[in-house]
């Protein structure tokens, strides 16, 4: 099972392309910046001791664009920490407003460690148009953008605190959502190989029908190997076909 962590703000690029550094909230002595990057750093660790794949992005792009980032993961989470007044506390995930029954399962998982964890007030899952959730692949089975606390309420070796127990609560969380959907997180353990004989090579695959062509030229234009796969179908496909699936193709 594989794992995006997504550490909130730091180096960021806005649609027009202008690029900087927000350390998003302001708390007593440290940022929520500087505490969900020490947060995802422990998780990531924690998660992979436990035998899972993980992602931690950090990079310099727009929030529309970082949920894409977490193609081919099976889980997401965006690590933040709220502000208010400097007084208000509690612990609360967010899913988009269009999230789906899985997402808000997967946040129910994480908010249940967290409070349990940090034993701050239960300000439950909720729904909000959030960008970084919204550049989510469908792939992806479930994403969510954790509030551990609030760090504007809290002096800084308090907060220090809460962030290293928010690491292993998230962790906890995402380790009982594996188990429960049957994600193993480490494949078995392969016995040792047997020696065999090397086998002869064998004969090159023959098709029982004729390939037609399909729409699927923007897929084949984004491959690292688009020109290896053009060949391939040039080989396969009658000289029409071909010449009409270039022709989709250098229009993408």
């Amino acid at each position: 099972m594989k794992v995006t962590l997504e550490v909130g703000h730091g180096p960021y690029r806005d649609r027009d392309g202008s690029t900087g550094f927000e350390e998003g909230a302001n708390g007593r002595g440290t940022t929520e910046y500087k505490e969900v990057t020490v947060m995802a750093n422990i998780a990531s660790r924690l998660l992979r001791d436990k035998g899972y794949e993980v992602d931690v992005l950090d990079p310099m792009d727009t929030l529309e664009a970082m949920g894409e980032y977490a193609r081919g993961s099976d889980v997401f989470v965006s690590l933040h920490l709220n502000a208010f007044n400097g007084v208000t506390q509690g612990t609360e995930v967010l899913i988009h407003r269009n999230g789906t029954a899985e997402d808000e399962k997967f946040a129910q998982f994480l908010l249940d460690d967290l409070v349990s964890t940090l034993r701050l007030s239960d300000r439950g899952v909720k729904r909000q148009g959030l960008a970084v959730l919204l550049g989510v692949p469908l792939s992806v089975r479930a994403a969510c953008l954790t509030e551990s606390y609030f760090v504007d309420a809290v002096d800084a070796a308090t907060a220090r605190r809460y962030t290293e127990q928010a690491a292993r609560a998230i962790v906890n969380g995402i380790d009982r959502y594996a188990i429960s959907r049957g994600l193993n997180p480490k494949p078995p353990a392969s016995p040792s190989p047997t020696p065999t004989p090397i086998p002869s090579p064998s004969p090159s695959p023959s098709f029982s029908e004729t390939l037609t062509l399909v729409n699927v030229a923007k897929f084949y234009k984004g491959l690292p190997h688009q020109n290896a796969a053009l060949e391939w179908l040039q080989q396969k496909i009658p000289s029409e076909t071909f010449a009409e699936f270039a022709r989709r193709w250098r229009q993408q």
